[in-house]
């Protein structure tokens, strides 16, 4: 390209070259790369002090857009986006299209396009996906993502093998109590159609010890019962919480910066590639040495993976309104 053909800079003695060069700078965009319609939309609005003003119907002329949305979280490690997309398609009747548009900090937004289905799944919950709690909030025009801290969840437990002569509102309620606070039991439990186990949703709080196993007693003879969890919360490191990983600990600046700082990689919606093992090193014999017996030396230290150097990467992951009204959790 010649020097001719470049358009001449804008100088502060000449205001009128702007808008004259803003049509050729264009054309040097590949149009795959730009949003031609949106961008000719854009106009230069000077700003004072570093600051963009708007007055409340400027600031809310983009609302309607998402006026049925809803933003939610995982308790625990974020979901992969597709299978998360398609748990949702499958535990919901939606009567319309529904989109999920991933934000940051392991954030989702859901956008319905029917009200009926965007109540439905606001007032329909408390829900759970892969056997994790997942809490949403309304999303507002100033609503900024944000991980509520709440002293304790509800959670999924199975009670395996519990004897049918127990199999009732008191007999479910002490056993499950030695885990947490009951607080409902699903249809087939209720039902009393499938035996193998007890389905029960308990509160629980992060001092809440989770165990494998139970004991219920008769007449001072004590008998054993497995439990147990469609998921289990694990502690925060850095503070103890339930309801965070160590990365996102509001009480951790530090490591939460170090995070921040990190090259972006792979999207997480993505499930990663095996990793395969180092290749061993075997020298060969020179050529010119004739040798009857072959004999092979190896290096003298040679890369040996274990489980803690290189893990196998998962290929899957694990399968009442509350006491808040704002923002909601949700159990399906």
């Amino acid at each position: 390209m010649a020097m001719n053909d470049f358009p001449p800079l804008p100088s502060s003695s000449n205001s009128t070259v702007l808008p004259a060069v803003l049509p050729l700078w264009k054309n040097l965009f590949n149009s795959t790369q730009v949003s031609t319609n949106f961008s000719h939309s854009l106009t230069f609005v000077p700003a004072q002090n570093l600051t963009a003003q708007f007055t409340t119907d400027q600031f809310n002329a983009g609302a309607p857009e998402w006026s049925l949305s809803l933003v939610g979280y995982s308790i625990g490690k974020r979901p992969y986006y597709e299978t998360l997309l398609s748990v949702i398609k499958k535990a919901w009747p939606l009567k319309g299209s529904t989109s999920l548009l991933t934000m940051d900090e392991g954030f989702f937004l859901l956008k319905f396009s029917a009200l009926e289905d965007y109540e439905y799944a606001w007032t329909g919950g408390p829900w759970f996906f892969f056997g994790k709690l997942f809490i949403f909030q309304k999303w507002t025009p100033d609503f900024v993502p944000k991980r509520e801290e709440f002293p304790s969840i509800p959670l999924w437990i199975k009670i395996l093998n519990l004897p049918l002569s127990l199999w009732t509102p008191e007999g479910i309620s002490k056993l499950a109590s030695c885990v947490g606070i009951p607080i409902a039991v699903d249809a087939l439990t209720a039902a009393k159609t499938s035996l193998t186990f007890a389905r029960v949703c308990v509160q629980i709080t992060s001092s809440s010890v989770l165990p494998e196993e139970i004991f219920y007693s008769i007449d001072g003879k004590s008998f054993p019962l497995r439990v147990q969890y469609d998921w289990k919360p694990e502690n925060c490191s850095q503070c103890g919480s339930i309801m965070h990983p160590p990365s996102l600990c509001p009480k951790d600046p530090i490591l939460k910066a170090q995070n921040a700082t990190k090259p972006r990689g792979r999207s997480s919606s993505r499930k990663p590639r095996l990793t395969p093992p180092p290749k061993l090193f075997i020298p060969k014999p020179p050529q010119a040495q004739k040798i009857t017996q072959p004999t092979i030396t190896l290096p003298t230290q040679i890369p040996i993976p274990n489980e803690e150097q290189n893990p196998i990467p998962g290929t899957s992951i694990p399968h009442l309104e509350m006491f808040m009204t704002s923002p909601k959790l949700y159990l399906r």
